[in-house]
């Protein structure tokens, strides 16, 4: 999942692996590349929001904590 990575990366460089095609579609640049040798992945707009939306922690939860638990190392 590539969009695992936005919430790690800063801002403008989540920018410059954004683009929209000219369909309409959004069209993010992975980092690395996958196995099968995909190097972009294309959404619908509203998907596309929906996958941002997941990222964002109910209300109420201590961010702190759940950071906490994903650094163990």
């Amino acid at each position: 999942m590539p969009l695992l990575l936005l919430k790690r990366v800063p801002l403008c460089c989540i920018k410059k692996r954004l683009a929209i095609t000219t369909y309409g579609k959004i069209r993010y640049q992975l980092k690395t590349l996958y196995r099968d040798g995909t190097t972009h992945v294309i959404f619908d707009p509203l998907d596309f929001i929906g996958k941002l939306v997941a990222f964002i922690p109910p209300p109420g939860l201590v961010v702190v904590e759940l950071a906490r638990y994903f650094n163990k190392g």
